[in-house]
């Protein structure tokens, strides 16, 4: 599976699926779960690197490249709003890596729908995050919240 950065790019998109399979992957010889989402009526899928030995790397990859790549979970087109985050990681001996995420952000609400890939919010060690948070669709906000009268 190909690593890009900025492989969806920020901005106003339509986010409509969510869903997970399992890829093999052959150099590793392992099964990787691979959490999957649709941008854009593009499936997109997240997994944590098999070849970093902590398992603490997030990758996103358009999943075109998996067999069982349909989401699950399917919903018509939600408004959202996203942003590539790259962190700059300094680590011993000089080293640094680069970390990246796409947040997405529910376009009216402006609450965060889908934050997936690496997470290095605590300054210690960068970890793998995929968070789905569906109550922050403005879909899925009760009607009364919305200001409609029952």
């Amino acid at each position: 599976m190909a690593v890009q950065a900025n492989l969806i790019e920020n901005g106003v998109h339509y986010l409509s699926g969510i869903g997970s399979t399992t890829y093999h992957d052959d150099w590793n010889n392992e099964d990787i779960d691979v959490e999957l989402f649709c941008i854009d009526d593009v499936v997109y899928g997240a997994y944590i690197d098999p070849e970093d030995g902590y398992r603490s790397y997030g990758r996103i990859t358009a999943a075109t490249d998996i067999a069982d790549c349909k989401c699950q979970f399917t919903f018509p087109p939600q408004k959202v709003i996203v942003e590539n985050v790259h962190t700059k990681i300094d680590g011993e001996y000089g080293m640094v890596t680069d970390a990246y995420k796409l947040v997405i952000k529910d376009a009216i609400l402006n609450k965060e729908v889908l934050v997936v890939g690496t997470d290095y919010s605590d300054d210690y060690y960068p970890c793998a995050i995929f968070s789905y948070q569906p109550m922050n669709l403005y879909a899925n906000v009760e009607k009364s919240a919305k200001g409609f009268v029952s």
